[in-house]
């Protein structure tokens, strides 16, 4: 069984961790653009997890999605840092 809340506090741990990289790769402007589009997609994935609560369906969609999203490759697989 999936739990939400590790998979919100995952997300959320990134999203501190994409904004703290985002301090030091403000003049690279490609690492810039990168670290929005990464913290925009984590963003709507937080929104999306507190939206489904703990509908199973969804929350597997959600981590399909976290784990296949090409923005995303250099974080950790989300599957293994909240299997329940």
């Amino acid at each position: 069984m999936l739990d939400q809340e590790r998979l919100l506090k995952a997300i959320s741990e990134d999203l501190k961790t994409c904004r703290e990289a985002a301090r030091f790769d403000l003049v690279d402007e490609n690492a810039k653009e990168r670290s929005d589009l990464e913290f925009s997609t984590l963003t709507t994935h937080l929104m999306w997890t507190e939206s489904v609560g703990n509908n199973q369906t969804e929350l597997q969609r959600i981590i399909h999605s976290l784990e296949e999203n090409p923005f995303l490759r250099r974080y950790p697989r989300w599957r293994e840092r909240r299997e329940i």
